[in-house]
């Protein structure tokens, strides 16, 4: 599908996309304690008040991560960060492949 917006792009169409799930369940546990550990030292280098907040709820996600043991279940907190990747994620593919910010939809 990217191969075809790419070259629906390339010749000049306006392209639009509408994503009809969070793909929540596709993105690692791993990857939310690697996106969430550089939001933290992001706002915390940029001097953001939301850092301590933001470390705060970091340690108790990730907490919950380490201890979590096969078959446990995951709280909806957490599979909405995981969602929250995902969309980051095909946003901004779709934009690679040349989807305007503004027409892209969730």
């Amino acid at each position: 599908m990217g191969a075809t917006m790419a070259r629906l792009a390339s010749q000049g169409h306006e392209i639009y996309t509408a994503y009809q799930t969070c793909g929540n369940i596709a993105v690692l546990l791993d990857d939310i304690q690697r996106k969430m550990r550089f939001a933290w030292i992001l706002a915390r280098e940029l001097g953001l008040k939301s850092a301590d907040k933001l470390k705060s709820e970091m340690d108790r996600v990730l907490d919950f991560i380490n201890k979590k043991k096969t078959g446990d279940i995951i709280p909806d907190d957490i599979f909405k960060i995981q969602g929250l990747v995902r969309m980051a994620e095909c946003h901004r593919a779709a934009m690679k492949c040349g989807v305007k910010d503004e027409n892209i939809f969730f």
